[in-house]
């Protein structure tokens, strides 16, 4: 999220466009909070649902150390998964991917 401030120089008169930008980790919570509150309206494939999920457990977990459940538990498998995919990325740069991916799904 960007927000545009006009600042003044007294000195010169003229005026000075800042951009300043919010930290990543408010726009990951701003993002997040939309994807939670929109979920249940949007027609989400499996896939996307998955990289969704990957991506944010990455973004605010980090890698995923914890063992592969077993093929029975279906859901928790996939979630696994989708986490897994993920590994080796770090945590700011699965904060912008999520952003960027559930950006594109919101518009």
């Amino acid at each position: 999220i960007y927000h545009l401030h006009n600042t003044s120089h007294h000195n010169n008169k003229s005026t000075i466009n800042t951009l300043t930008i919010i930290n990543n980790k408010m726009d990951f919570e701003t993002c997040a909070q939309s994807m939670r509150d929109k979920n249940k309206k949007m027609k989400l494939s499996s896939d996307q649902k998955g990289q969704i999920y990957g991506l944010y457990k990455q973004a605010t977990c980090g890698d995923n150390t914890s063992t592969a459940p077993s093929f029975v538990q279906l859901e928790a498998k996939a979630k696994w998964k989708a986490w897994e995919n993920e590994k080796g990325k770090s945590q700011d740069d699965a904060k912008k991917a999520y952003i960027d991916f559930c950006t594109a799904l919101l518009n």
